[in-house]
């Protein structure tokens, strides 16, 4: 797995702090789903950068939590990037009572399903991308990260 990590300037700081979560999310993540070779990038930033960011390629006027850029190259190894915002991910936790780092886990894992093609378009493939999700999410929380 090769993962490239980039930092939005105005929340390089503290998303720095967050690098680990991220890092270990990807490698339970690649290998529950036996894709350790596969490789993508992870973009933290704000709410004002990811609304951009969804307006543009999404159609959507307001800030997501994670959104993911498939690659489209079946045989390429590197799968596409994701972009997260730490602001909807510090929303979310306080939302659903869950500590930060398990709120980012969980939309590292949600991106990286959307990666390799997962869709949550209907309510039959939403659960069955939640049910992977969340296994992955409860074997991380074992490994006490």
């Amino acid at each position: 797995m090769e993962l490239i990590i980039q930092l939005n300037r105005k929340e390089k700081k503290e998303a720095e702090k967050y690098r680990n979560i991220i890092l270990k999310s990807c490698e339970i993540a690649l290998s529950f789903l036996d894709k350790k070779e596969k490789s993508f990038s992870v973009l933290l930033t704000d709410n004002q950068e990811i609304k951009k960011l969804n307006k543009k390629y999404r159609n959507g006027d307001y800030p997501t939590d994670v959104l993911a850029f498939p690659y489209g190259e079946k045989s390429s190894s590197y799968i596409g990037d994701i972009v997260i915002s730490l602001h909807k991910a510090k929303e979310q936790a306080i939302t659903y009572k869950e500590e930060l780092k398990n709120e980012l886990a969980r939309l590292v894992i949600h991106g990286i399903l959307h990666l390799l093609g997962e869709t949550d378009t209907t309510s039959k493939s939403k659960k069955k991308m939640w049910d992977k999700q969340e296994k992955i999410l409860s074997l991380l929380k074992r490994e006490k990260f």
